[in-house]
């Protein structure tokens, strides 16, 4: 149930990025505060509110919010820094699947956004706390890969081209063959995920995306970003595309410390598996340990 996952997800809030707290007021429009919003936000600008910070003493910050994306929904907790769940509200995700495409399953970015917001403006409504008191933000969220271009627009997934279904979800086993080929190919960069990679990992489907998207597909990808839903939150929260060590290392086969030292992308791994031509810009050059600040 919605409290069962919520009070999970406070427990592992150290391993999504957290937003500093002008951030976490503002990425869904929650209150009017003197803190910087992000430019993409779908939801009414937050205004700056200058004269208010100036007349009245700001209360201690004493709040956190979680946000969790499953497949199906969203969900956002507002917690005392006790670990108390003070109120959460749920809202839904739309599902799409291809016709005749069974291992397809795709969902939209900007409806995943739409549906965070309307859970979290929801849950602080109900917790009745004001922005100031609000500490930070969590977020964590499936396996899911998200395409956008240079404008951070979605770039679409769907064999057809719906241009607003631009995630290819984590239950998506289009990448079979791709994980297959993967697997054969035996490079230690797998022994980051126990030996053998899954079609619901990312670089499988970014295998696919490569061998099956056409060259004007591409095209719109050349200033784009692949990024995971959890990071993707962040990102349209914050405007910075910082990507968590924990969804690099555990869903992209980053290498965080062999022998004792970062590597980081493996060249010869996205050599080996096709999509050696992929930049750090796409992939993520700000990779940053789990539970470090970002935004605000």
């Amino acid at each position: 149930n919605i409290r069962h996952h919520l009070l999970h997800h406070h427990r592992r809030l150290a391993n999504a990025m957290r937003l500093t707290a002008a951030a976490a007021v503002a990425f869904c429009g929650v209150a009017n505060v003197h803190a910087w919003t992000s430019p993409r936000s779908m939801l009414p600008t937050v205004r700056r509110s200058m004269a208010s910070s100036t007349t009245r003493e700001a209360p201690r910050a004493k709040y956190a919010l979680g946000v969790d994306v499953g497949t199906g929904s969203a969900r956002a907790g507002v917690f005392d820094l006790e670990g108390k769940l003070l109120a959460s509200a749920v809202h839904p995700v739309t599902m799409f699947q291809p016709e005749g495409k069974p291992d397809f399953y795709q969902q939209s970015s900007n409806d995943i956004w739409a549906a965070v917001c309307t859970a979290t403006q929801a849950a602080v409504k109900e917790a009745g706390v004001v922005s100031d008191e609000i500490l930070g933000v969590g977020f964590d969220a499936t396996c899911s890969l998200v395409a956008l271009d240079g404008d951070d627009a979605p770039v679409s997934v769907d064999p057809a081209g719906a241009p607003e279904q631009n995630v290819v979800v984590w239950l998506d086993h289009r990448a079979n063959d791709q994980a297959e080929s993967i697997n054969a190919g035996g490079h230690t960069a797998l022994r980051n995920v126990g030996g053998v990679i899954s079609p619901e990992m990312e670089v499988p489907k970014l295998s696919w995306l490569k061998q099956n998207q056409p060259a004007e597909w591409w095209a719109k990808m050349q200033d784009g970003k692949f990024l995971d839903l959890a990071d993707f939150l962040v990102y349209r929260a914050t405007g910075e595309p910082t990507r968590s060590l924990c969804t690099t290392v555990c869903k992209w086969n980053y290498d965080a410390a062999p022998a004792g030292k970062g590597k980081g992308w493996d060249q010869t791994f996205l050599d080996q598996v096709g999509v050696g031509d992929l930049t750090t810009a796409q992939i993520g050059e700000s990779v940053q340990p789990m539970g470090e600040a970002v935004g605000g």
